[in-house]
């Protein structure tokens, strides 16, 4: 299966990357109403404006949102690039209304370490999957339920990590698992993703979505749903991927929790599973209505996608219905079918 992937994140670490000039979006989700004209004021930038990194600082802006009065927990993630303009997406996550924060695992305490090469491999495909996002040749082949990126600077480095895989597997699932290294565990839950059997490392993968690191969860979670749509194309595989977790991430603060737990449950959900589905709606519906609703149509995909089975929409109407450009009333139609029906 072959597919572009809309976009690239770029993570705040006090600096920005290598981000657009000017900001295209900002979508809060998880607030009240009566706190989004308090929140917009506090971070004081709006749609269009240039980017100033003094200004857009992961620490500062959140700090500011919390001077919003009963907002204790925000998380801001900053992300390249929508569609149109290519210009940036400001994402903030507020706790209370639709969503919170997630507690993560045990602090993992072993000495397991990767071998220091492919750190450096690791770094090396990420900064060519960012050239092949912006240069928009981000084409993915994942029929065998890893991620394999379609642009030819990156071929020799992910064939350099299957062979890692194959012959390192013990030492990524010791990693992946317990090591007190954040950035071995960060290349450890990504490149787990290419071993050869796939039911061997779900477990393995499961804990690492769990992970208190961002990117560890969110380079697990990938990992999961890629495997996820492999396992629903191959039955005989017998590969199982258990829902509750990542619907429970769908509530997280954390814009990648949610972005990829999505992906996830698209996947899980692509047969129609009535088990899943029922739980999303009795847990997690309005995050899956919130998700449907941003203005980015690549990260609003996936919610639109479930929420149209929920609704018992079939898959011709659903894309129908996403590229049809009426893809708010839609949601809003959806919505008041589904609410009638409970």
């Amino acid at each position: 299966m072959k597919k572009l992937l809309p976009f690239l994140s770029f993570f705040f670490a006090g600096t920005l990357y290598a981000q657009p000039d000017r900001l295209g979006i900002i979508e809060i989700y998880g607030a009240s109403d009566k706190n989004i004209a308090s929140i917009k004021t506090a971070i004081r930038v709006v749609e269009g404006d240039r980017i100033d990194r003094s200004v857009l600082n992961k620490a500062e802006i959140e700090k500011r949102i919390k001077t919003v009065k009963g907002i204790s927990h925000t998380d801001v993630t900053l992300i390249c690039c929508e569609e149109v303009q290519g210009r940036s997406i400001l994402y903030i996550g507020v706790a209370g209304h639709n969503a919170q924060l997630i507690k993560p695992g045990p602090d993992p305490s072993g000495a397991a370490k990767l071998d220091s090469f492919i750190l450096g491999t690791y770094d090396r495909y990420n900064n060519v999957l960012r050239e092949a996002v912006l240069a928009g040749q981000a084409t993915e082949n994942n029929d065998q339920g890893h991620i394999w990126l379609d642009y030819p600077p990156a071929k020799p480095i992910q064939d350099s990590l299957i062979a890692y895989a194959f012959a390192n597997l013990p030492l990524l699932k010791t990693v992946v698992r317990s090591s007190t290294f954040t950035d071995h565990r960060r290349a450890a839950s990504w490149i787990i993703g290419f071993a050869k059997n796939k039911k061997e490392i779900i477990a393995d993968l499961l804990i690492a979505s769990d992970d208190k690191d961002e990117t560890v969860r969110n380079n697990a979670t990938r990992a999961l749903g890629v495997i996820a749509r492999y396992a629903d194309q191959h039955p005989t595989a017998e590969i199982k991927i258990p829902a509750e977790h990542f619907i429970r991430h769908l509530q997280s603060i954390v814009w990648t929790d949610r972005n990829k737990s999505a992906m996830l449950l698209e996947s899980l959900t692509a047969n129609r599973d009535k088990s899943v589905l029922n739980k999303i709606e009795r847990t997690s519906l309005p995050q899956i209505i919130e998700m449907a609703r941003w203005k980015n149509p690549g990260h609003a995909m996936f919610a639109f996608i479930i929420l149209g089975r929920i609704a018992g929409i079939s898959e011709e109407k659903i894309f129908a219905a996403f590229t049809s450009g009426k893809r708010l009333m839609v949601v809003n139609e959806w919505t008041n079918a589904i609410r009638k029906k409970q």
